[in-house]
């Protein structure tokens, strides 16, 4: 080797050391060189070839080593390079690329995370190899802190794509989808978490496990973890972790031919470079990977054939007093007989047309009002129950941790009265203040309540007063206080057992419950493609709320309302996407997923309020006609009225949780 040649490695900061012919270094404890520069003299024949030294000492220097004479397949690098530039398309051409003497490849890098010298992939050796005492054959594997590899210009080796002694330097998302798409090129059969199942399963019938792998879609329960879908291809799915936003990432995939998925990111509850089995995965998210209390869980979730368990044993006769007490009866048959004469009652109207075809107030059911944190979802909220109230005489009970009492109040106030508070006449003020106080009852405490506490409240509250509805907003600011039944449960257990509560309570009580709920973090980096839209949050699923479908499947209605904050035209405008009516037959259907009911807060004669596509308002001048005595000739006004362009508008109203009526000139930005 020539002195100049050696040189200049060092003179661009990379550390090199001399190897012998056989690749093993020919100086004794190179290791110290893994922070020291090697001291290059004059006498350079021990270079029979040239080491580099990876790792910190050489600017956080890494290797990928594609190691193509253990290939059976032959396209090892192909596939490999196909599998990156699925994600990142220009990534590979931006590497340096170096032949090896034995036609494998060394991909260098530069990033300022780098790791050891990790196996990437590998395969289970066969034939001679197996004879010669190898059970795996190395396919990728990385060099870094602690490896070195062997260089041009030792003979063999060649540079074929960059400069070999400037490496482009990537980010630590770069490196993890080159470390991944290599983890994904693995062929070692690897064990399966939860398919050898070690519980004691004393039945003759199905075990819980094997029915929950049977009926369970894994790709569905990671979808509903959060993890996102970022490609296909074949029967492979590349998922990525929730909170990971880099565009051209994935942490792991699913491969729906075995039902199984595999995560290699290291920041998941999931162990990293492992598979999963549907029951493997329930037991790892609820359990924390204990599958005896998984059993238990999903037995108890109705997962499991158990024959023995349809005879019941017992040491004494069952006694009666009416043997019919239990039965169906004639009060059910009554009730088919009504509906058949279309006389079963509709719910209550919300006055509004198209709202009313969709969604009704109705009594003793939990439902559920879901969408994105701070999008004014608590004021439609408040804004419906106000409808309720003056349409049908419901009082409420609320509880809103993240709302002050007051702000609340002003609120209810200001849609009552149709302006701001400061506009307001005293009267007005007084008489709007005297009347939400007699109607609303809010809950205002220092601490914050467990679901059970709320619940105690508000029973408190119906003892004196007759509550007919409440609002608890939202779910994820309760405190989980558990009792001593609770404490046995795992997590997903808990909120089911406390949805159920909510649906027993709202019946037993004569008293609906809105339930306010949020999103996963996820969900909030789903946007349009395409269209008006292109670029803002898209609504939420029923599934993107927190603990996904289980709410779904135990409240009655469920509604998504979601705005366009950072949409010119349509920012003041809410939509309300009905997604589940439970009894369709007393009024509501959900809305066509192109389709929400829209209401859009603005001011229609100094009537601020949300109007329909219509322009219409069930809350116009009610104040003024039912609680100030005034007669005019406002509603023949309004019914003849055509809206002005928005040129015409002195004034818009935006609003934000918490401060719903805002005056602001027209070409003012909105306040959100």
């Amino acid at each position: 080797m020539k002195y100049e040649h050696l040189k200049i490695f060092l003179d661009k900061g990379i550390n090199i050391i001399p190897l012998k012919l056989d690749k093993t270094p020919n100086i004794k404890a190179w290791s110290s060189y893994q922070k020291d520069m090697f001291p290059l003299t004059e006498d350079v024949k021990k270079f029979k070839n040239v080491g580099v030294i990876c790792g910190s000492v050489s600017g956080s220097l890494e290797v990928i080593d594609v190691d193509l004479k253990y290939d059976l397949k032959g396209d090892l690098f192909e596939r490999y390079q196909e599998l990156v530039n699925l994600f990142n398309p220009d990534l590979i051409d931006r590497l340096v690329i170096c032949k090896t003497v034995n036609d494998g490849l060394h991909i260098i890098y530069r990033c300022d995370v780098i790791g050891g010298n990790v196996k990437l992939a590998q395969r289970p050796a066969e034939g001679d190899e197996i004879k010669h005492g190898d059970k795996v054959k190395v396919l990728i594997e990385t060099r870094g802190e602690g490896g070195y590899i062997v260089s041009y210009p030792s003979e063999g080796y060649e540079v074929i794509q960059g400069k070999l002694l400037n490496p482009p330097r990537i980010s630590p998302d770069e490196r993890e989808l080159l470390l991944n798409c290599a983890r994904a090129l693995d062929e070692m059969p690897s064990e399966v978490i939860g398919d050898k199942v070690k519980v004691d399963w004393k039945s003759t019938g199905k075990p819980p496990w094997e029915d929950y792998n049977e009926r369970t879609d894994l790709l569905d329960f990671m979808v509903g973890r959060g993890y996102s879908i970022v490609r296909q291809k074949g029967d492979v799915t590349f998922i990525k972790r929730p909170g990971n936003d880099v565009k051209s990432a994935y942490s792991g995939n699913y491969n729906s031919t075995y039902n199984v998925v595999t995560i290699f990111s290291t920041s998941t509850e999931f162990e990293a470079n492992k598979s999963y089995n549907a029951f493997g995965a329930y037991a790892q998210v609820f359990c924390g990977g204990d599958v005896k209390q998984a059993t238990k869980q999903l037995k108890e979730l109705g997962y499991g054939d158990v024959p023995e368990d349809k005879y019941k044993k017992t040491d004494e006769e069952i006694e009666f007093v009416d043997e019919n007490s239990f039965l169906s009866g004639e009060s059910d048959d009554e009730m088919i007989d009504k509906f058949a004469r279309g006389e079963l009652p509709l719910g209550l109207s919300t006055g509004y047309k198209l709202l009313d075809r969709h969604f009704r107030f109705k009594r003793k059911k939990f439902n559920i009002i879901g969408g994105h944190a701070n999008l004014g979802k608590s004021t439609i909220i408040w804004y419906l129950s106000l409808l309720s109230n003056i349409l049908h005489g419901w009082k409420w009970a609320i509880y809103s941790s993240e709302n002050e009492a007051w702000t609340i109040k002003k609120t209810l106030m200001e849609f009552l009265v149709g302006k701001s508070v400061d506009r307001m006449t005293h009267i007005e003020r007084e008489k709007s203040k005297k009347y939400i106080n007699e109607n609303f009852k809010i809950i205002e405490l220092d601490d914050i309540l467990s679901y059970r506490e709320v619940l105690e409240y508000i029973s408190k509250i119906k003892k004196t007063t007759n509550i007919d509805a409440c609002l608890i907003d939202p779910y994820n600011s309760l405190r989980f206080d558990y009792s001593d039944m609770d404490r046995k449960l795992s997590t997903y257990e808990f909120h089911y057992t406390v949805s159920n509560v909510f649906k027993k309570w709202a019946k037993v009580n004569d008293c609906t419950i809105y339930l306010n709920m949020h999103g996963v973090t996820e969900a909030l980096r789903k946007v349009h493609s395409s269209g008006d839209f292109k670029g803002h949050i898209t609504p939420l699923n029923a599934a993107d709320l927190e603990q996904g479908g289980m709410w779904v499947n135990r409240c009655d209605d469920l509604i998504i309302a979601h705005r366009y904050i950072h949409h010119e035209e349509f920012r003041t405008r809410t939509e309300l996407h009905v997604k589940k009516v439970k009894e369709e037959f007393s009024g509501g259907r959900p809305t066509p997923h192109e389709s929400p009911v829209t209401l859009t807060m603005k001011n229609l004669y100094d009537f601020y309020s949300f109007y329909d596509e219509n322009d219409y308002s069930p809350l116009r001048d009610w104040f003024k006609i039912n609680i100030l005595g005034e007669r005019n000739e406002i509603r023949e006004q309004y019914e003849n009225y055509t809206p002005p362009s928005n040129n015409d508008f002195q004034d818009e109203i935006n609003y934000t949780r918490g401060n719903t009526l805002r005056r602001t000139s027209i070409d003012d930005e909105p306040p959100f």
